[in-house]
């Protein structure tokens, strides 16, 4: 080999470090194609790679938002949900956005709660809150009031010191939905009303 295909080689190693190429990539022989290729070549192929990688990830995502599509269908509110907000899950999930598709259902549960607990008659609703995307419902149940709500309240010392003094703001309890996939429509009733064993 001589000096300017050793130079050559050097600049490969160099250039094939700084694009992070495994030898998969290269075709058999990678020493003596890498000698004599360009740099401009070398870099088109890392990016094909690249490419693919990317199509595959996206693959895979869009599977995996297919699968949780069909799992709102058999979770345990499909029955309740609307057909708005199954949707508007669904949205987030082919979006691929995983934090609002929990967000998103949280709120539906609430909503689903409230027009369960309008149909019942028996327990008032005082005020429903929907601030910052987040959802809340103030529900009297015999003498005192329940927050039903899709988040819960930062603590900030204020907070923490009223809870130590056994001030709770405006409601006696707290019921935070957490889960809509596994938890029913009864337990989160029963829950409200205060019949949790």
């Amino acid at each position: 080999m001589n000096t300017k295909q050793q130079r050559r080689l050097e600049y490969w190693e160099k250039q094939k470090a700084e694009l992070d190429l495994t030898p998969d990539e290269i075709t058999r022989g990678d020493r003596s194609v890498a000698a004599g290729m360009s740099f401009c070549v070398l870099r088109d192929r890392c990016e094909r790679v690249k490419v693919r990688e990317r199509e595959k990830a996206r693959e895979k995502d869009k599977e995996w938002a297919k699968k949780f599509a069909n799992k709102v269908d058999t979770s345990a509110f499909a029955q309740h949900f609307t057909t708005e907000e199954k949707e508007a899950i669904k949205h987030w999930a082919f979006n691929g956005d995983r934090h609002d598709i929990n967000a998103e259902g949280r709120s539906a549960v609430v909503s689903v709660i409230e027009r369960a607990l309008r149909n019942d008659g028996l327990n008032e609703i005082e005020r429903v809150s929907e601030v910052h995307g987040g959802k809340s419902l103030y529900v009297r149940v015999g003498d005192l009031v329940v927050r039903v709500s899709d988040h819960e309240l930062p603590m900030t010392p204020k907070r923490k010191n009223d809870r130590i003094n056994g001030l709770c703001g405006r409601w006696d309890r707290e019921v935070i939905v957490s889960d809509w996939r596994t938890i029913s429509l009864e337990d989160y009733l029963n829950e409200i009303r205060g019949n949790v064993e």
